[in-house]
């Protein structure tokens, strides 16, 4: 019974951790920036595969 009870709390807590941690990764609205310098902007799809290149989206139309 023992075993059958600390399943039952693990496959809970980890349910429950999985639910809540989506709670933290909610869409948020962040104040326009220019980009700094190093940073390649792109406002599109595509490939962007520069090893060492750090991208920058712009434009986005995700709203």
């Amino acid at each position: 019974m023992t075993k059958f009870r600390f399943f039952t709390f693990s496959c809970t807590f980890f349910i429950t951790l999985a639910m809540t941690s989506d709670l933290y990764s909610q869409y948020q609205e962040y104040n326009h920036i220019i980009p700094p310098a190093g940073v390649v902007p792109v406002s599109g799809t595509g490939s962007y595969g520069r090893p060492g290149t750090t991208y920058m989206l712009t434009h986005s139309h995700f709203k």
